[in-house]
């Protein structure tokens, strides 16, 4: 049959660290456990929305 696993429903990203660049572009870096996703933590960390960088014509 399926085995189901179970996620937490809460984590805290390991080695959490960030910096603005001189573009004033921001770097993060974490470590996740097996089973977490980068796009997940950084939607609670930030208004993250897939495409908004193409919806206000600022596509690279």
């Amino acid at each position: 049959g399926l085995t189901l696993s179970y996620r937490p429903a809460r984590l805290l990203p390991d080695d959490f660290s960030w910096r603005f660049c001189d573009d004033e572009s921001l770097i993060l870096t974490f470590s996740l456990p097996p089973g977490s996703y980068a796009t997940a933590v950084l939607a609670e960390l930030l208004d993250y929305r897939e495409g908004y960088r193409e919806r206000e014509g600022r596509s690279e």
